[in-house]
């Protein structure tokens, strides 16, 4: 059994240890987020909203695709034209960057992080990594259809109003907006975002330490996660590559520490990881002890 010294070092450091890119992407999780926390206490904001629609420096609109469909179907009525140009600008963003919204931005994927097993923990059994099944698309479908029907009968965007995602942003902004005594920031409403976040990450961290199912909600029943991957992780021009397929020793480090549970050794002797679960967190970059991966761009291997 080891000391607590011991599995508090494996908690912080990582095991496989971490590298750059899970480094700069909590670092940049952080930021985000404490910018979104802070934007009611502050005159000169730099971001006004949630993750589900925001705007940038007091100009820079910014609207989630998906809760740019809810607002269409939920009012019944043409898109605005801000919404428009809001949802070109993420478009664009990420038909360059694929799923990066998942793994660099979404506080949740931080925050699920926090309550998943860990590869080092005794009796750690997933199921295995394996490349997409069917049921990781067609029930992310149904799930889909569902948040837009319920949208269509209630009147307003039905998933973009409960979002844990969203809500994980506005509950500490309004937060800290209680504490300030802002106008508006009342604590119903953060007993109410705390309860959202709180059921998705019991819900997570149950399916991961009782059934070894890996990022249910990721995978499964979040429709922003899984429309970035459909859209644009095919079509992106940041992707993990394969440099050195000779140089594999086919220690599985890469598929068993995959947060997305993708099997990315399967993808050793092709181009590059082509899942469209992946999150571009680069983690089996990381661990490759043997540097088979990279993050690279289509345009750098033409």
């Amino acid at each position: 059994m080891s000391s607590i010294p011991t599995r508090i070092k494996q908690v912080l450091i990582g095991t496989p240890r971490r590298g750059r890119y899970t480094l700069a992407r909590r670092f940049l999780q952080i930021i985000v987020f404490s910018l979104f926390s802070i934007q009611l206490v502050i005159v000169w904001k730099i971001v006004e909203g949630s993750l589900a629609s925001s705007r940038f420096l007091g100009r820079i609109p910014f609207i989630d695709l998906f809760a740019f469909v809810e607002e269409v179907v939920s009012s019944k009525t043409l898109p605005s034209v801000e919404s428009i140009v809001a949802l070109l600008v993420v478009a664009s963003l990420y038909f360059f960057l694929g799923r990066a919204f998942c793994g660099w931005i979404c506080p949740l994927d931080l925050i699920l992080a926090l309550f998943e097993r860990k590869i080092w923990e005794k009796n750690t059994k997933y199921t295995p990594p394996r490349r997409i099944r069917k049921r990781e698309i067609v029930v992310p479908l149904v799930v889909v259809a569902i948040y837009l029907f319920l949208s269509f009968i209630y009147g307003y965007p039905f998933f973009t109003t409960l979002s844990p995602i969203a809500s994980t942003t506005k509950l500490s902004s309004i937060l800290i907006g209680v504490i300030y005594n802002i106008p508006g920031a009342v604590i119903g409403l953060v007993l109410g975002w705390t309860t959202i976040l709180l059921g998705v990450v019991v819900l997570n961290t149950v399916a991961d330490r009782l059934f070894g199912v890996k990022r249910l909600w990721c995978r499964y029943l979040c429709p922003v996660g899984f429309i970035y991957g459909v859209l644009f992780n095919k079509s992106s021009s940041l992707k993990i590559y394969v440099d050195s397929p000779e140089k594999c020793i086919n220690c599985m480090l890469c598929s068993n520490t995959c947060p997305m549970s993708i099997d990315v050794h399967s993808f050793v002797k092709e181009k590059h990881v082509d899942d469209l679960r992946c999150i571009m967190c680069g983690r089996c970059i990381e661990v490759c002890p043997t540097r088979v991966f990279s993050f690279s761009t289509r345009f750098r291997r033409k």
